[in-house]
């Protein structure tokens, strides 16, 4: 079993290179563990800004754990630490820089969350959708609306309707879609973002054209 004491004399530079191996699930393990070696290595660093930052604006060491910990779960999501971008020689000090622009992220999102600002209206629990739920209650409810969608999408391609489901279901007014969601659309669609957003207008000007065809009827 791969413990992170193997890599405590590790470098970070080679610690980070393993994180962002974690993708790989013949490597998940190994990037566990070199993380886990990361977070104690930089752990007091971050630990110690994020109180002094929590202080200086009303907040207690509780939170400051708080950005502490939110810090370290991005970091592991998105290791994209470049040292030729941080504008230093030493790792150590690249890798603190770079975990203190996480941090201080982290902080103003947690300072909104706790006062209801700019909160997001999504859990993480979005998916693709590939097709129209067929639920009775629906159809009996909104009827006109669903045959037209339906007739719509049946003059598109695959692409074009399970885009435009997806944003039907999930899209907040004011709320972009989920990061998360917008990839694994991209790459199980093969496409642009570019080709998301014009393949949805085209669905959308449609369904507008077929709407006002109908109520003339």
């Amino acid at each position: 079993m791969i413990e992170w004491r193997d890599f405590e004399k590790t470098s970070t530079i080679e610690l980070i290179e393993l994180i962002k191996m974690k993708d790989n699930p013949l490597h998940l393990d190994t990037a566990k563990a070199a993380f886990r070696a990361f977070y104690f290595r930089f752990f007091k660093s971050v630990a110690k800004k994020a109180d002094i930052v929590s202080k200086r604006n009303g907040y207690d060491r509780e939170f400051a754990l708080e950005v502490t910990e939110k810090t370290f779960e991005k970091f592991w999501k998105y290791p994209a630490f470049k040292l030729q971008k941080m504008k230093v020689s030493c790792p150590e000090k690249g890798a603190e820089l770079y975990l203190s622009r996480i941090a201080q992220n982290c902080f103003y999102d947690l300072m909104n969350v706790r006062n209801g600002i700019n909160v997001s209206p999504y859990d993480g629990s979005e998916e693709i959708i590939y097709e129209i739920p067929i639920l009775d209650e629906y159809i009996e409810i909104n009827n006109e609306r669903y045959q037209i969608i339906n007739r719509v999408l049946s003059t598109f391609s695959n692409k074009h309707r399970i885009i435009y489901l997806t944003y039907l279901q999930h899209e907040q007014k004011g709320y972009k879609l989920p990061r998360k969601l917008l990839i694994e659309l991209r790459e199980k669609l093969n496409v642009t973002q570019d080709t998301i957003r014009f393949y949805r207008h085209e669905v959308i000007s449609k369904i507008a054209e077929f709407t006002e065809i109908w109520q003339k009827k």
